[in-house]
């Protein structure tokens, strides 16, 4: 059962982990990896957030992100 969806606010920081089912190495490739950032770098600017800091590990990522003011 998903969680509740979060309230989201302008201008502020959060922490945010995706980890894959199972404990599956889907990051594993470079590949994929770098798939991964490109996608995340094509969202930013029409998400408007920004990236402080990221660990994309084989089988989780972590962003550190900031919304936007708009």
């Amino acid at each position: 059962m998903p969680r509740k969806l979060r309230d989201l606010r302008c201008d502020m920081v959060y922490h945010v982990v995706c980890k894959a089912n199972h404990g599956e190495f889907l990051l594993r490739p470079k590949e994929v990896k770098s798939m991964y950032l490109s996608t995340v770098k094509r969202y930013r600017l029409k998400m408007d957030f920004e990236v402080y800091g990221f660990c994309i590990l084989d089988n989780h990522i972590h962003l550190l992100i900031k919304t936007g003011t708009t």
